[in-house]
């Protein structure tokens, strides 16, 4: 009997619905018009997650982007495209910045720049996210956006094929800290949201955005850029974290030649 409950214990936790960017609810395809896909232009995998900030300009997480030259950067997406889609925009990528301050493996000064071969093109369906105020705190509820896994583990994986959306509370800083992992580095330049139980962003959403969604009428605007969860995602309750992005204004505009949008 024992035997027959551990069984039953191991195949139930090894594949099981993880509610994250993930199975929330399904976002509107006019609420995604700032999300990028990145893909390798080679064999169409999946890689990561990111977010449109100008005409020629991505944000993404700065392990996305390590061997970035080459990737397609797909725009107008809310289905997960495949190789052979000609429907969205997809420039390459011609090059990328990471910052300078990132170190492999640690999720602080997680973020990098993707500048792409071919400008985007303004339509209804693919537009910039809005950029916060230098320093701008965030609070209350956000939004993240991703095409990550809605089940993990034994038998089979599976991701999302459109674009989810979960709304999660933000945490403070210092409660967040306090619940993180010791054996990382952690800085105040981080913003972390509340994770419920089984709902959690996993690493197929890494690099995506959390935004705070201001109307119909107004872009959504840009809070985050996602870094960290904890792995297997969904199933230990650690915050997830993100690099804030009204701390590194500066930096992004160092990097974009000045752009007068941010």
């Amino acid at each position: 009997m024992k035997v027959l409950l551990l069984a039953f214990a191991i195949l139930y936790f090894s594949s099981y619905p993880v509610q994250g960017i993930l199975r929330s609810k399904h976002a509107w395809e006019d609420e995604v018009y700032f999300m990028v896909t990145l893909y390798d232009k080679v064999n169409g995998t999946f890689i990561c997650g990111g977010v449109i900030i100008d005409h020629e300009w991505v944000l993404t997480a700065a392990s996305c982007a390590q061997n970035a030259q080459g990737m397609w950067a797909v725009a107008g997406s809310y289905y997960r495209p495949t190789i052979s889609s000609t429907k969205w925009q997809r420039p390459t990528v011609d090059y990328g910045i990471v910052h300078e301050k990132y170190i492999k493996g640690e999720p602080h000064y997680d973020l990098a720049l993707l500048h792409i071969s071919e400008p985007y093109v303004w339509t209804e369906g693919v537009r910039p996210v809005a950029m916060p105020q230098p320093g701008e705190s965030p609070s209350g509820q956000v939004d993240f956006f991703g095409w990550g896994q809605v089940t993990i583990g034994f038998p089979a994986t599976s991701l999302a094929t459109g674009v989810e959306v979960m709304r999660v509370p933000v945490l403070d800083w210092h409660e967040c800290r306090d619940l993180l992992p010791k054996n990382l580095v952690w800085d105040d330049r981080m913003v972390c949201t509340e994770q419920m139980p089984r709902q959690s962003f996993c690493k197929e959403d890494i690099g995506g955005p959390i935004v705070v969604n201001r109307g119909r009428d107004e872009l959504a605007m840009l809070v985050g850029i996602a870094v960290w969860s904890y792995l297997p995602c969904g199933m230990i309750q650690y915050p997830n974290v993100y690099s804030q992005v009204s701390l590194y204004l500066d930096w992004i505009e160092a990097n974009t030649r000045g752009n007068k949008r941010f």
